[in-house]
Order: structure tokens, then C-alpha cells, then sequence
């Protein structure tokens, strides 16, 4: 459906208001997550943070690289167990601990922790880009200091 199909100037102010209302709940949807996994300009005062005051390149490296390795194993857990509980689920009743159920638990927990490390990983990674190569040092290390302050300063982290 398209704008220009209605004649009258009240049918597409019409037309447009319905289109708007209906991007609205999307939008907020995605501002309140955003704003869950980022505070941009925020003060962070994670521990993370004097590593990354200390030497902002190295830790940006280290962060980067601890980051990518507990996603990728993080995704592969969260897998592995489902993979596991789905082919026994029933066999594994009769175990003296309740396995199936700490595994469900660890999988979650794993689960929910993969978008933070992505966000940090991928502020990292896109606060480098925008750095270049030869950029100034200086500016470099404000720019990943203030990427990784956006994600250690929101809740989700």
C-alpha cells in the first residue's frame, strides 16, 4: 500500500499517521533495548575500566579478543546442552542430582550473557574502525573508552 494510490490529501495524512503509529511500539521497543545494552556518555566505574585508563590499545586487544573467545564458547554451550537435554531428557531422571535442571539453568545463564559480550565486542571493534589506522593515540584511547564505558556503565552489564 502507497501513499500516492490516495487521491485525497486527507486520506494520505491519514494514511501516514496509521503508518507512523504502527513503526511507534518497534521504535520504543528498540531504544528501551538499546538503552539496556548501552549508556553512551555515562561514567563507568567497572573495574574493567583502570585497565582500560592504564593502556587503552592493549586492553581493547584483551577485551576484544576475551570477549569474541566467551561468545563463540558461550553459543557453543548453550548448544551442546540443548543438543544433550533434547536427546536425554528422560534418560536422566533417575540421576542422583537434579542434572537436567542445572543444566537448563547453566544454559540460560550462558544465553543471556552473549549479547553484553557481542555489545562490547562489536562497540570495540566499531570505536577502532572509526579510529583508522593511523590515527591519534590520544583519541584513539578517549574513543575505546568510551565505547567500553557505554557497556560496563548499562545494566545489562
Amino acid at each position: 500500500l502507497d501513499s500516492s494510490t490516495h487521491g485525497s490529501p486527507l486520506l494520505q495524512i491519514l494514511f501516514h499517521a496509521k503508518m507512523a503509529r504502527l513503526h511507534l511500539p518497534r521504535a520504543g521497543t528498540a531504544l528501551r533495548v538499546k538503552a539496556f545494552f548501552l549508556a553512551p556518555g555515562a561514567r563507568s566505574e567497572d573495574p574493567i575500566m583502570d585497565a582500560v585508563r592504564r593502556d587503552a590499545a592493549a586492553a581493547a586487544r584483551l577485551l576484544q579478543s576475551m570477549g569474541l573467545f566467551s561468545m563463540y564458547m558461550g553459543a557453543v554451550v548453550v548448544i551442546m546442552s540443548s543438543v544433550f537435554l533434547a536427546l536425554h531428557w528422560e534418560r536422566s531422571v533417575g540421576f542422583d542430582r537434579p542434572l537436567r535442571w542445572w543444566l537448563l539453568v547453566h544454559m540460560a545463564l550462558q544465553a543471556v550473557q552473549i549479547p553484553s559480550r557481542a555489545t562490547l565486542v562489536f562497540g570495540l571493534r566499531g570505536a577502532l574502525e572509526a579510529a583508522g589506522p593511523a590515527g591519534d593515540p590520544a583519541e584513539d584511547a578517549r574513543a575505546i573508552e568510551a565505547a567500553v564505558a557505554a557497556v560496563t556503565a548499562a545494566p545489562a552489564w
